[in-house]
């Protein structure tokens, strides 16, 4: 009889480590499914990150192309009217009763 309490109270002590081991399994594993998806999470983000910042950088790399463009434009121009300017005589004329006055626009340097 003494056979048969300890085997019971044996068995009852199994049990309850094993209810204790299924009951940290479930835990652990709740937290890594928790964990999981955290982590797909953050790299959704991440991956949305990467593309805006993909997307920023093509946008700012259009923009300083139009820059360049502007700028080379300004300067083509510039040199244009420097050219054309000191090519020409380009002078005004203005009626001042009977004379007639030359006046010049621009000088070239």
């Amino acid at each position: 009889m003494l056979q048969v309490a300890d085997k019971q109270a044996r068995q009852k002590e199994l049990q309850a480590m094993l209810e204790e081991a299924r009951f940290e399994y479930q835990d652990r594993h709740q937290r890594l499914m928790q964990t999981q998806q955290d982590l797909n999470n953050r790299r959704n983000i991440v991956n949305d990150l990467k593309t805006k910042i993909s997307k920023a950088r093509y946008e700012s790399d259009q923009a300083n192309n139009i820059l360049i463009q502007l700028q080379n434009r300004r300067q083509v121009l510039e040199n244009m009217m420097k050219t054309a300017i000191c090519s020409s005589t380009r002078c005004a004329f203005r009626n001042a009763g009977k004379k007639l006055f030359i006046w010049r626009l621009w000088s070239c340097q």
